[in-house]
């Protein structure tokens, strides 16, 4: 039985996209920069996930949140979220070490997780196309 997990991509009005750096304890991509999001709780939703997941690492909250779409990655399906609004005040969890929102013409210039830099661009282009 795969894994279940969420992600979120959260962009702003200057076409940045919210990134959390994980922490170099981090058993997977210690270091990098990613998205918010994490494993799904047996029963749990997977629109419930990602907004537990936000608030836990982030303490941000989103509206307006749409499914792009779920894949499976090795042994995991993970589901891909986006928003555009967001509200809170952004205070970084004991998980990562830190947080930016970076262009997306500018996701080379960091140490980003090679699949959320591709995820990423997938879902900025999916949003400027069609919303």
């Amino acid at each position: 039985m795969k894994k279940e997990s969420v992600v979120i991509c959260i962009f702003n009005e200057k076409n940045e996209v919210l990134l959390l750096k994980r922490s170099l304890k981090d058993f997977w991509m210690p270091g990098k920069w990613g998205l918010p999001g994490g494993k799904i709780d047996h029963g749990e939703e997977p629109i419930v996930a990602m907004h537990r997941e936000l608030k836990e690492e982030s303490n941000l909250e989103v509206s307006d949140v749409l499914l792009y779409n779920s894949f499976v990655h090795g042994n995991w399906h993970v589901f891909y979220y986006f928003s555009r609004k967001y509200s809170g005040e952004l205070k970084v969890s004991d998980e990562h070490t830190g947080a930016c929102w970076q262009h997306i013409d500018k996701l080379e210039e960091i140490d980003i997780i090679p699949i959320a830099l591709t995820k990423v661009r997938e879902v900025f282009a999916y949003v400027q196309q069609n919303l």
